[in-house]
């Protein structure tokens, strides 16, 4: 069995940004994730906004706003996968982002960091690079 990824996303006062986020989360492709909102004292209703249209999703209302490594740590502790992703909520997750990142990382306990690459809205790039500790592996987007 695949291993777990938590991802952890945070908002602040930025429903839409959050929700557009969510939505592609559910385009991944990875058997095993699980969802973590933080929402950072926004105003009213958005964390149960958030957690009505996105029920999959665990989210969890701060009292205040801790801001993004505050809401991360907020959570942190609660999630159950083997490898957590901390996701900005104006990303947008592509398919089959989290595979090369868990086949990298799976096999090598010495690998502490993988991240997917990132590309700016409007660009077209088709290659993409995996950066390991010891080199870089080729991988498609």
């Amino acid at each position: 069995m695949p291993p777990l990824v938590s991802i952890i996303t945070v908002n602040y006062n930025e429903s839409a940004s959050t929700r557009r986020c969510l939505r592609s989360l559910r385009s991944l492709t990875y058997p095993r994730v699980e969802v973590f909102v933080v929402d950072n004292a926004s105003d009213p209703g958005q964390a149960a906004a958030l957690q009505q249209a996105y029920p999959d999703a665990t989210v969890v209302a701060n009292p205040t706003n801790a801001g993004f490594a505050g809401g991360n740590n907020a959570v942190l502790s609660h999630t159950r996968g083997r490898y957590v992703l901390l996701l900005n909520n104006d990303a947008l997750a592509t398919p089959g982002m989290l595979e090369p990142l868990v086949e990298a990382m799976n096999p090598d306990p010495t690998i502490g960091v993988a991240s997917p690459k990132l590309l700016f809205a409007g660009t077209d790039d088709e290659r993409g690079r995996l950066h390991r500790l010891r080199g870089a592996r080729r991988w498609s987007l």
